[in-house]
């Protein structure tokens, strides 16, 4: 799991002279409220780690942090409940969803956001010294 996305959930990030918050969504929302933006809370959505032996689809993920979106058209989400490698890019007026999960889901996503003319940040964070890195990383796109 990439440490940016565990760090930006629990801590704003200061982007000019406004404040990025996690924005979350439930699947139903992603699905069936296309024009809805999502819910900024103060307390974190409860999350827990995929445990099952089998590959994880869309439909087994509760809750989403929202990366990119524009209403009515396409969003870009990251799943939180069960918090995997998993991401989801949507096309609300088609109903159509792209999954990318695994270890190189982060850069796969990323490049076909490029692809929609989409520009998602890509970030530098310290890996802490358990890491067995020991350095400093670019991560992918969140």
């Amino acid at each position: 799991m990439d440490i940016y996305r565990a760090t930006i959930a629990v801590e704003a990030i200061l982007t000019g002279n406004k404040y990025q918050m996690p924005v979350f969504k439930t699947t139903d929302e992603i699905l069936n409220s296309p024009w809805k933006e999502g819910q900024v809370m103060s307390d974190l959505p409860i999350r827990h780690e995929w445990v099952k032996s089998r590959k994880i689809e869309f439909s087994d993920v509760t809750i989403w942090e929202q990366i990119y979106f524009q209403p009515g058209n396409i969003g870009i989400y990251a799943a939180w409940s069960p918090y995997v490698e998993m991401y989801a890019i949507t096309y609300n007026l088609l109903g159509h969803y792209e999954i990318y999960s695994g270890e190189s889901a982060g850069n796969q996503v990323y490049q076909r956001a490029h692809l929609l003319g989409i520009s998602l940040p890509v970030n530098t964070v310290w890996v802490p010294p358990s890491d067995p890195l020991l350095r400093t990383r670019q991560l992918t796109p969140f």
